[in-house]
């Protein structure tokens, strides 16, 4: 079966000299001999014309623009891998190259090669860096209690030493575990954007009334919304939030305090 290309191929080989059977093979068009030279195009305005022994013309934009259409019917270039065959050798090949494995399966070589350049980064030796040991002595200060923030302890001297949840770290070591998160890849947030200061949440403001036990729910609710009524548990509530309660279950006294009977 011709190839679509033959025709072009021949019309450069007669135009030019250009030997026949070396256009077939589709190699790159760097020169080409002329009626009186051999000249190299590759240099050449597009709009250059060459004239050939026969008589016969064609422009070096005409000749790039055939070059293009040889290069995309190209076949692609194949690679067998053999068992036991690295996938460093693999991944050296051509890009575009088509790769079949072993076991059948077709790989592209530029594949290969992000695959092995990730094993290779893979392989190589990590030392990670020993945690900062926790402080001893009295905390100066703690994280959430006073005001005090992850960013303002980290202002403070180098030497003062700053309790985190239940641990005390130097200010110095809180900075080199702040610069440490900043560097990770995955997740570059320091210990400012990693720690919440939570706030202890207000007491409800109004009287406080310990509520004995067996207390009828009725006599509770008739007190002032702002009344706080604390269990024997120490457990505390509004009597506007036990009113808000029952409205969103749609409860009455009676079963509100048929379904909490016993709570401590």
């Amino acid at each position: 079966m011709k190839s679509p290309l033959l025709p072009l191929v021949l019309l450069l080989a007669g135009a030019m000299h250009l030997p026949a059977a070396v256009a077939q093979s589709g190699p790159r068009i760097q020169t080409l001999k002329t009626a009186d030279k051999t000249v190299d195009i590759r240099n050449l305005p597009g709009n250059t014309v060459l004239t050939g022994s026969s008589g016969k013309t064609i422009s070096v934009d005409r000749i790039r623009q055939l070059q293009a259409r040889i290069d995309a019917h190209r076949p692609t270039p194949v690679v067998v891998a053999t068992p036991g065959q690295s996938l460093k050798t693999l991944a050296t090949a051509a890009p575009g190259t088509r790769v079949v494995l072993p076991g059948g399966k077709v790989a592209r070589s530029q594949d290969l090669a992000k695959i092995a350049a990730l094993q290779a980064k893979l392989a190589t030796k990590r030392v990670p860096k020993p945690a900062p040991i926790a402080a001893s002595g009295n905390a100066t200060g703690v994280v959430g209690q006073g005001g005090l923030t992850m960013a303002g302890a980290l202002k403070r001297p180098a030497t003062d030493v700053i309790q985190v949840g239940s641990r005390k770290y130097s200010v110095d070591q809180l900075k080199q575990i702040d610069a440490s998160l900043r560097a990770s890849p995955r997740e570059p947030k320091g210990l400012t954007e990693r720690v919440t200061t939570r706030s202890v949440p207000a007491q409800p403001a109004g009287p406080r009334v310990a509520v004995a036990k067996n207390t009828p729910m009725a006599e509770l609710l008739a007190k002032p919304d702002n009344t706080v009524l604390q269990t024997p548990g120490g457990k505390t509530a509004t009597v506007g939030q036990i009113k808000q309660y029952m409205a969103q279950q749609k409860l009455t006294p009676a079963q509100l305090e048929s379904k909490f009977r016993g709570a401590k």
